[in-house]
């Protein structure tokens, strides 16, 4: 699993989050005084609202990048005729290096003396 699809596993799940419970609390220290051995602090509770509109965006969003497909890389290929086309990127080549060095050879041989054909 790439880093897009957990992205979007992690927006779809805070989105269903924000739209279920629709806030949160959390507690914050705002004064401490220190009056000889005993010491005195404030805490103040905090309640951020989610809004509607933000769930339903983060699981959207989410939705999306979790069944986008994925792009492969291509390579540009020289046909015998002389176009151009895409062909997708292998991992694992089905040629050994010495017929790769070969085609390339040739091909780099073919496009020096292009002229010859016209």
């Amino acid at each position: 699993m790439n880093v897009v699809k957990i992205i979007g596993i992690v927006l779809i799940v805070a989105g269903v989050l924000g739209l279920v419970y629709g806030q949160f609390t959390y507690t914050k220290d705002t004064h401490t005084v220190d009056l000889g051995g005993a010491e005195i602090s404030v805490k103040e509770k905090e309640t951020v609202q989610i809004p509607i509109w933000a769930g339903v965006i983060s699981i959207a969003v989410g939705c999306v990048l979790l069944f986008i497909p994925r792009r492969r890389a291509s390579r540009l290929e020289l046909t015998a005729d002389g176009t151009h086309r895409n062909r997708p990127l292998s991992i694992t080549s089905h040629h050994s290096t010495s017929q790769s060095l070969k085609s390339y050879t040739s091909l780099k041989g073919l496009l020096r003396n292009r002229h010859h054909f016209k």
